[in-house]
């Protein structure tokens, strides 16, 4: 599992690339969809955020903004899921998120 942190407040861009189980890159194209999930619990709890990935010039990506409704300092969990022309699935691994708590509240 890998891990992120960021200040309470802050915006953090993803960008994910895919790679077939050599490492070869696979080019994302208009026919790709993927999705973004951000929980609480150990990946397993309440949903905070959810989105649809924008795929453009073969790299989807997508904004979580952590000064947003729900969100406080303490640890979260996110995973995306990237599905090609033929309805396939592709999940990554969860990445942990601990997000900090600042001086004062975000705006």
């Amino acid at each position: 599992m890998e891990n992120d942190q960021l200040r309470w407040g802050e915006s953090c861009d993803l960008s994910i690339t895919a790679q077939d189980a050599y490492g070869n890159v696979i080019t994302l194209d208009e026919t790709w969809s993927g999705k973004y999930r951000v929980l609480t619990g150990n990946g397993s709890g309440t949903e905070i955020e959810a989105g649809a990935l924008v795929i453009e010039n073969g790299v989807a990506t997508a904004t979580i903004d952590t000064g947003a409704v729900g969100w406080a300092p303490g640890i979260y969990y996110y995973d995306v899921r990237l599905t090609d022309a033929d309805g396939y699935e592709y999940p990554s691994e969860t990445v942990r998120l601990r997000v900090v708590a600042t001086q004062t509240e975000p705006n």
